[in-house]
């Protein structure tokens, strides 16, 4: 990261902090709402690629069915189901944002926090396995805690209860082929 782009985080992580801690008193507002937004705008928007949405940041994990389908434009089946890839935050913003509500809450937010949540990473997946994801909360006993030390393992509890196999998620190189190993831990 050059030092124009770790300004440009520091200075947007500052931006979030300081639009957080002004809405965690309010309590007749949508706040994870207007957190998401608000992330949405300052940090993921700027941060996207040409390609957009489902490849906003370099370093997404694809899993195995989204890379077969990843030239195909998004289109109907045969079957009436809709076919393709889409972007997935593996930890959910409403969950990430609701976090950082309870943080300020409890005087426990700063800048290094909100970094950390906001390089969380995002994953391509296919549109069936969306639909498992948007079907699965987070599991039962789940404690979103950034400093455990198995936090950046736990983050894909929620792929894992899916059936998604996280073990096989890989990120792709500049001609889209996958390379590497799994996240952290698989």
């Amino acid at each position: 990261m050059n030092p124009s782009e770790h300004e440009r985080d520091e200075r947007d992580a500052q931006l979030i902090l300081a639009l957080v801690g002004l809405l965690k008193d309010r309590t007749d507002l949508n706040l994870t709402k207007i957190i998401r937004d608000d992330v949405d705008y300052v940090w993921a928007k700027p941060r996207e690629t040409k390609q957009g949405h489902r490849k906003r940041s370099a370093g997404s994990w694809w899993s195995e069915e989204a890379w077969k389908l990843k030239d195909q434009k998004r289109s109907i089946g045969s079957d009436g189901s809709t076919v393709g890839t889409t972007g997935e935050h593996v930890m959910p913003m409403r969950v990430v944002s609701q976090h950082l509500l309870d943080l300020a809450r409890a005087d426990r937010l700063d800048v290094t926090t909100v970094l950390r949540l906001l390089r969380l990473p995002m994953a391509v997946v296919s549109v069936d396995e969306d639909g498992l994801l948007d079907r699965q909360k987070m599991p039962n006993g789940w404690v979103f805690d950034v400093d455990a030390p198995d936090f950046d393992v736990r983050i894909w509890d929620r792929y894992t209860a899916a059936g998604i196999k996280v073990s096989e998620l890989r990120q792709l190189d500049a001609q889209g082929n996958p390379i590497g190993r799994a996240p952290l831990g698989f």
